[in-house]
Formats: C-alpha cells, sequence, structure tokens
C-alpha cells in the first residue's frame, strides 16, 4: 500500500530496500518481502523503493509500480 506523508510524519532511519531478482531477471517478490518484513522488525517505519542500492534506472515503471505496492 502506498501512503502520502506529510513532512512531519517523516523521521527516523529511511533505508533504499535493495530491489531483488531472481536468475533470469524477474522481480524476487518473495525475497522483497521478506527485507520488507526484516526492515520492519528492525523498527523501520518508511524506506526507500527505487533507490541507490534498488536498482531504480534499472526497473521498468511496471515492475516499480510493483515494489512500492
Amino acid at each position: 500500500m502506498t501512503t502520502v506523508l506529510q513532512k512531519d510524519e517523516i523521521k527516523g532511519i529511511i533505508p533504499p530496500l535493495v530491489s531483488t531478482f531472481k536468475p533470469d531477471g524477474d522481480l524476487d517478490l518473495d525475497l522483497f518481502k521478506g527485507e520488507l518484513r526484516f526492515m520492519e522488525s528492525a523498527g523501520i517505519s518508511l524506506a526507500i523503493v527505487g533507490g541507490s542500492t534498488g536498482s531504480g534506472d534499472e526497473l521498468s515503471a511496471e515492475e516499480l509500480g510493483i515494489l512500492v505496492d
């Protein structure tokens, strides 16, 4: 789910998520969801999808949309 936050709601550590891929080049959504669960268990409530280590320039608009959802 995508949520729009107000400026005063954005605080704490906001890490970039790694976009995970299978050997055939498709997104590895199971591994990505595991990364999200790990971040949540560590107290992270906001993360960047497709950012610095997230292969944003290598993702199609469709793939980026899938990860954001």
